[in-house]
Parts: structure tokens; sequence; C-alpha cells
């Protein structure tokens, strides 16, 4: 059985993150049982240990700069100092990102689509979106948008989790997800 067509047209995006930004870090540690922070952590861990390209770091989608942070934490930890760069399309998913980032004169947000990235070609060494290319209209696209400004021998990263394949699971995952986030959207 198929499962039923899902709206991501922008607006819809937009106004349901813009609607739950507040409580955005929340439902995301809720859902995954805090995991999502072991998740960026290692990704970003993992990622800086193997990239040997010189250059910036953009995060796509970056909501509340959750996966940007896990960057500069890893950075620090390295002593390698790059620029970050999160970009979004949901105004207050960003300005929570920008609160958080008060003082962290490397990290850099603003709004912008993942289908059209603001920068130019073979900008950033590293390229990652962590749980938001789900939400993106065209994933072809963004992901080709992605590789357009990473630079050649950079890396483009993508954390995602998907729907469990257990009927059991699935039927749970469905109920809590729509629980607490569709419940406040």
């Amino acid at each position: 059985m198929d499962s039923p067509s899902v709206d991501k047209s922008p607006e819809r995006i937009r106004r349901m993150f813009d609607t739950i930004a507040h409580r955005y870090d929340w439902i995301n540690h809720v859902l995954t049982l805090g995991i999502d922070l072991l998740w960026r952590k290692f990704t970003a861990r993992k990622l800086l240990h193997v990239q040997t390209i010189n250059g910036d770091v953009l995060d796509v989608c970056c909501g509340t700069g959750g996966l940007s942070f896990a960057f500069l934490m890893q950075q620090r930890k390295l002593k390698t100092e790059r620029t970050n760069y999160g970009i979004d399309f949901s105004p207050e998913m960003l300005a929570v990102a920008q609160k958080k980032a008060k003082n962290c004169p490397t990290l850099h947000f603003s709004v912008g689509d993942a289908l059209d990235l603001p920068f130019k070609d073979a900008r950033f060494a590293l390229v990652a979106v962590a749980f938001g290319l789900r939400n993106v209209g065209d994933t072809q696209r963004g992901l080709a948008e992605m590789v357009r400004v990473c630079k050649p021998g950079g890396t483009v990263a993508v954390l995602e989790f998907s729907m469990p394949a257990l009927p059991i699971l699935r039927h749970c995952y469905r109920f809590y997800f729509h629980a607490l986030v569709c419940a406040g959207g």
C-alpha cells in the first residue's frame, strides 16, 4: 500500500516550522530519545576527521542549528578554524539558531532555499543536511544544489532517519510523530 501524498509545498513547510520553532529541539530530542544529539555529534566528528579539503562548512536546512553547533564543537576539539554557515527558509527556526549563536563569531545563519542555494559554485569544503532533506520539495534538485556548492574533493553528507520497516514500530512512530508535531502545527 502506497503512503498518502505529503504536501511539501514551501509555504506549508515554512509555516509548519515557523509554528514549531520554539519547541523544535525538544521535539527532536523526544522523537529520537535524545539520539539525535549523538547522531549530530558523531556525524560532525566523522566528517571533519576525514575532511582534508580546507574551507568552510555549510549546514543546509539547518533549522535551529543543531548540526552547525556540532560542527563548531568538533572544530574546537580539533583546534581547527572554519567558518560555518547555516541556511534555512524558516525565519523563526533561524531566530532560535541565531539566539543560540550569539557569541559564536564563526557561525553565520541566513534565510535561504535548499533548491536555490545563494552561494557560488565550489564554495564549501563540506556541505551537509541533517533531518531536512525529507522536507525539500525536490530531493534530487536539493542534492544537486549541495553538490554544486561543494568544492571538488569536498564532502556532501546527508543525515536522515526513515520510516521503520516493522509495521508495529512504523505505527508507533507515526502516532508519536503526528501527536507531537502535527498537533502543534
